[in-house]
């Protein structure tokens, strides 16, 4: 367990003020994710970058086109919104890397989202063809609950590849559950998460993240943490 002391409020307004990549599901209703970006604003965010849903790049013909690597949407709730898209990342992502141009945020970091995290030796040649580029990859932090199953050595392995692991931020205040609050300080206490999200999908979720920013305060590890992000995404 990583050492978190009770010392001042820990705020996002100074140390996460983009909150990178949360989720936007296709049939979101405005009015969620109005309440989304009201309850990050209250917790200090300025800016939101939404990831669509991951594309497979398996389906695609070879006239296959992606759009506009940012889309810069507006300014709501006082809070700047863009969306960015995402692939699937499977051993057909080398050929299609090769043969396409990527789409990434900033022109730097590709998405990316990981369907069997028991299957990643495959994913090498993948990885390197997207550094061999200039890119960053990102492995996302799609599914809270995955980190239950996340296997210690598959992490390691990704991040010794060059990938930039995503942490949800509500994963490490037990929303969902013991064992994975346990696996994520284990990968924070490691170093090996480089991008955070607060993963907020609701008003409830704000309290429960914000409840937990009161009570402690990050040192050490994550505190590290927290600059690693800084280091890689930051307000332009």
């Amino acid at each position: 367990m990583i050492g978190l002391k009770k010392r001042q409020p820990f705020t996002l307004k100074d140390s996460l003020r983009i909150d990178f990549a949360l989720p936007l599901n296709e049939g979101a209703q405005i009015e969620d994710v109005q309440k989304r970006l009201q309850a990050l604003r209250n917790l200090g965010v300025k800016q939101v970058v939404f990831v669509k849903e991951p594309i497979s790049v398996t389906e695609a013909d070879g006239n296959f086109v992606m759009p506009l690597s940012t889309d810069t949407l507006a300014t709501e709730e006082g809070v700047l919104v863009e969306s960015v898209p995402s692939y699937w990342l499977d051993e057909a992502f080398e050929t299609f890397a090769k043969q396409h141009p990527l789409v990434a945020y900033r022109n730097k970091y590709v998405l990316l989202a990981l369907r069997n995290w028991d299957s990643i030796r495959g994913l090498k040649g993948p990885l390197f063809e997207i550094r061999a580029r200039g890119y960053e990859p990102v492995i996302l932090h799609r599914d809270p609950k995955q980190y239950v199953r996340m296997k210690v050595r598959a992490v390691e392995y990704l991040n010794d590849l060059g990938c930039l692991l995503q942490l949800d931020l509500l994963t490490l205040a037990g929303v969902y559950g013991a064992q994975a609050k346990g696996r994520a300080e284990t990968l924070v206490s490691k170093g090996w998460i480089g991008i955070l999200t607060t993963g907020i999908r609701s008003v409830e979720d704000s309290v429960h993240l914000y409840e937990f920013l009161l009570a402690t305060s990050s040192v050490s590890a994550f505190q590290q943490t927290i600059e690693q992000h800084f280091q890689h995404i930051n307000l332009a």
